[in-house]
């Protein structure tokens, strides 16, 4: 059964579009999700640094060199590490994940007599970040339009 809680999760819905703007705050904002690449150096007195250690110097070197972020998640893999003096050299190849400031969509729920409802505002249709297909009637290309579905 699709609610409000799941529709995001991997659903296929058909909005249509609507050509008023709901009057309230949306109940839902989505943030574009920025993936960055970087090679990190750092130094580490031991040998065998645990994970959390390891993320953490990654969020550090992220938020240093760019800025304030939502850390969503973080890959990495060792690409070398050499002994210097008391304390170990690592160079980690990493992608994160950062959500950004920018809005990509935004959602109201609702009900009216047919049901339970999602208003979305947004510039993007189709597949969204390969969980959802979220296709979309009425549409004009690079416009930021509101649709409206039914989920029950």
């Amino acid at each position: 059964m699709i609610t409000f809680d799941n529709y995001h999760d991997g659903s296929n819905l058909i909005f249509k579009r609507i050509d008023f703007t709901p009057e309230r705050e949306p109940d839902y904002i989505s943030y574009k999700i920025s993936p960055k690449k970087e090679q990190i150096t750092f130094t580490h007195e031991n040998f065998n640094s645990d994970i959390e250690f390891l993320i953490q110097k990654v969020k550090e070197h992220f938020d240093k060199n760019f800025g304030e972020f939502k850390f969503i998640d973080v890959e990495f893999r060792t690409l070398q590490i050499n002994k210097k003096g008391e304390s170990y050299k690592y160079i980690l190849q990493t992608r994160i994940s950062m959500q950004t400031n920018e809005v990509s969509s935004k959602y109201w729920h609702g009900t009216d007599n047919k049901g339970d409802f999602v208003i979305r505002q947004s510039a993007h249709w189709g597949q969204i970040n390969d969980v959802c297909n979220w296709e979309l009637i009425g549409k004009n290309d690079d416009e930021i339009i509101f649709a409206k579905t039914y989920i029950s």
